[in-house]
C-alpha cells in the first residue's frame, strides 16, 4: 500500500531506488547470494513472512508498490 501522504512522489521514489539496486541484485544473484529487501513502508504484516521464504528459498518484496524486479 502506497503511503497516504504524497503518494506519487514516493512511488516515483521506490521505482527509482528499485532501478538502482537491480546491478547489485543482480550480481548478489550470481553469487548464490540470497537478496532480500525490505522497504521501511512496507507493511508489517508482509514482514512477518520473511523468516518463511528464507527458510524455503524463496523471497519477495515486502512492499507491494515494488515492481518485483
Amino acid at each position: 500500500m502506497p503511503p497516504r501522504t504524497n503518494p506519487t512522489y514516493w512511488l516515483e521514489k521506490v521505482a527509482r531506488n528499485a532501478a538502482r539496486d537491480r546491478p547489485t541484485d543482480a550480481h548478489l544473484a550470481e553469487a548464490d547470494w540470497m537478496i532480500l529487501r525490505c522497504w521501511e513502508l512496507g507493511a508489517p504484516a508482509r514482514a512477518r513472512g520473511i523468516p518463511d521464504g528464507v527458510r524455503s528459498g524463496h523471497s519477495s518484496p515486502c512492499w507491494a508498490g515494488r515492481d518485483g524486479a
